[in-house]
């Protein structure tokens, strides 16, 4: 996640971006062009079903814009009921989608 995506979030969610936690997978992944999307959607509904959120990974230094709730290392356990993911494409294209948890 960039500077931009961090300007983005903060505008959207306020005070409460600092309480929720972030993740990418692109450090896993790699830029897997136009698989991108549909891999994060299978890691973040992953995510939401086993209530636990991957890590960055190689995350070790952080730009001091980028503040808020990262998850580096290591997975987190969290009751997680939505996911919001956004994937940007080379050209300029971006898309954001919602996964919300069913009633179990």
């Amino acid at each position: 996640m960039d500077a931009a995506e961090v300007a983005v979030i903060k505008q959207l969610f306020g005070a409460r971006a600092y309480e929720i936690p972030m993740s990418s997978i692109k450090g896993v992944t790699g830029n897997a062009l136009g698989a991108s999307g549909p891999l994060q959607v299978i890691a973040s509904a992953l995510a939401i079903r086993d209530r636990q959120i991957p890590p960055t990974a190689n995350l070790r230094s952080f730009d001091p814009s980028c503040d808020l709730d990262f998850v580096p290392c290591q997975p987190r356990r969290a009751n997680i009921d939505c996911a919001l993911i956004n994937v940007r494409g080379i050209g300029g294209s971006a898309s954001t989608l919602v996964l919300h948890r069913l009633a179990d």
